[in-house]
């Protein structure tokens, strides 16, 4: 019984501590900061930031070494035989060739007239200040 005595009792001053306490007084004034502690641990790394903006272009390198030549093309088609140029002056003239040549072309140089084919192997002319007329006669093969 006096075991159940003592906790009775022992419940009964918690229960009524509280009551007879007088009245709480006002609050005192702070005290003086702690000195400061140690050093805390490195925290984690940060999110990464965006790309700054580009900067300016570098300057221009040096040209490169000239490339190696190309394969050579294949041969063209076969030209004329022979030819010949002929030449006629004056205001008006004939750029004739001979038989068994063809007149491949005919102009005035510089600009200043113009030719006329006449037949297969010559032209009339017609040409203005200095200017001459040239025909390129070609063998008929």
């Amino acid at each position: 019984m006096r075991i159940v005595s003592v906790a009775l009792l022992l419940v009964a001053s918690l229960a009524l501590g509280g009551c007879f306490e007088g009245k709480q007084g006002p609050t005192g004034p702070a005290g003086l900061a702690g000195s400061p502690g140690p050093k805390g641990d490195k925290g984690d790394p940060g999110d990464r930031g965006p790309a700054g903006p580009a900067g300016p272009a570098g300057a221009r390198g040096d040209a490169g070494a000239a490339g190696a030549a190309g394969a050579a093309g294949p041969a063209g088609p076969a030209g004329a035989a022979s030819g010949r140029v002929v030449t006629c002056t004056g205001a008006t003239c004939a750029v004739k060739c001979n038989a068994n040549e063809v007149l491949v072309s005919a102009r005035v140089a510089p600009e200043g007239g113009a030719c006329k084919f006449t037949g297969a192997s010559s032209a009339d002319c017609e040409a203005s200040g200095e200017a001459k007329a040239y025909g390129f006669c070609a063998t008929a093969n």
